[in-house]
């Protein structure tokens, strides 16, 4: 009996320690995945720190309302979400950025954690000081992967109008697990939440496998500031706003129509 347990403790042990390896070894590649480029131009290019180049698309409207800074997710760039950037312009009457990220598109450099905060930084000061755009009239959107972007902006500027976080990760490791084994950060938005205090909409799958719907409700206990998570049923990870127009859009309409924000909830559609 003792020998067994101890030999199943010693495999426990082995299987943890190699998970530990793996995560270490391949976490990168397994969080970014750039697409073959799927578009030849862009509307322009700005530059972060370490000297790599950043395609843009913006889309302007002169009647805006709004400022969205959408963040992408994994596996898309500018040329895919090129038809939703028009939809949120001329839905929500708002003037629309979005940015590649270092590897994706015509963007240079190679795709981290890092870069991707580098990038968002770089949007931000594309948006604010090229472009004019005052803090309290943007919303951050941030789909699956680009929901880092949009947390690490929300956490800098916290007097933007709100943000909108699609099909978003809590934690790197829990797209796998329900909980974080490993004693290191990858893509901790979650945490970041926790030091965030401005209106916040939440959309997700129940039946997302992709980022499964444990991460969305981890980001909703955290965030401090008025919330609202709205949960999908029979809903994945793609193509939410096809899928389920009604909702996608409704319920960012209702937000950002929304001035007060005295309440938070949660609804199962």
């Amino acid at each position: 009996m003792i020998r067994t347990v101890a030999t199943i403790a010693v495999l426990l042990t082995a299987a943890y320690l190699l998970l530990l390896l793996f995560a270490r070894l391949f976490a990168n590649r397994f969080m970014f995945a750039p697409p073959e480029p799927t578009y030849f131009e862009c509307d322009d290019f700005f530059k972060i720190p370490s000297g790599e180049k950043i395609a843009v698309s913006y889309l302007e409207n002169k009647d805006a309302e709004y400022f969205i800074l959408y963040c992408h997710g994994n596996g898309e760039d500018l040329g895919m979400v090129a038809p939703l950037l028009d939809e949120y312009r001329k839905r929500l009457n708002a003037e629309v950025m979005s940015f590649d990220y270092c590897g994706y598109g015509l963007s240079s450099g190679t795709p981290t954690e890092e870069n991707l905060y580098e990038a968002s930084d770089g949007a931000w000061k594309f948006l604010t000081e090229k472009k004019g755009a005052k803090p309290e009239k943007i919303v951050l959107v941030g789909y699956s992967l680009g929901s880092a972007g949009a947390a690490h902006l929300a956490l800098k500027h916290q007097n933007v109008r709100g943000a909108i976080i699609i099909g978003g990760v809590a934690k790197g490791a829990m797209t796998i697990f329900p909980f974080n084994p490993i004693p290191w950060d990858i893509l901790n938005n979650e945490e970041k939440w926790k030091s965030i205090n401005l209106p916040l909409l939440l959309l997700h799958g129940t039946s997302d496998a992709i980022v499964p719907v444990w991460n969305a409700h981890s980001v909703f206990e955290s965030a401090r500031g008025p919330k609202r998570a709205v949960f999908i049923r029979n809903c994945g990870h793609l193509k939410i706003f096809e899928k389920f127009p009604e909702i996608y859009w409704g319920e960012i309409e209702k937000f950002l129509k929304d001035e007060k924000h005295e309440k938070s909830s949660v609804d199962y559609f």
